[in-house]
């Protein structure tokens, strides 16, 4: 987090380099703040967002920035996938957030 940024800019920032979506490119219907998770082998949180959008990012080219110093991208490939298939995918984290999203866009 840089100075005087807020989360939302973070996770705004994250998502244009770890995936190059420009949320100005597109058209956001909605975003809701997720509570904050804790991760439980690390002493980090994880702060999230969910943007509903009607732009359809089918065939969108996702592209991910390298990691500083390493000559690898965070994120070397991705998938659609159903809430329901993320429960076996996502980090413990992550899954704890997947029953209010499924009411959040329900």
């Amino acid at each position: 987090m840089e100075s005087g940024e807020t989360q939302y800019a973070v996770c705004v920032r994250e998502l244009n380099e770890e995936t190059g979506v420009d949320i100005n490119k597109i058209n956001v219907l909605s975003s809701h703040q997720l509570p904050t998770r804790k991760y439980q082998k690390q002493e980090k949180s994880l702060e999230s967002f969910l943007l509903i959008t009607d732009t359809d990012l089918s065939h969108h080219k996702f592209t991910c920035n390298l990691v500083e110093g390493k000559d690898f991208p965070e994120n070397d490939k991705w998938k659609w996938i159903s809430l329901e298939e993320a429960v076996g995918m996502v980090h413990q984290a992550q899954a704890e957030n997947l029953p209010l999203i499924a009411g959040l866009i329900a």
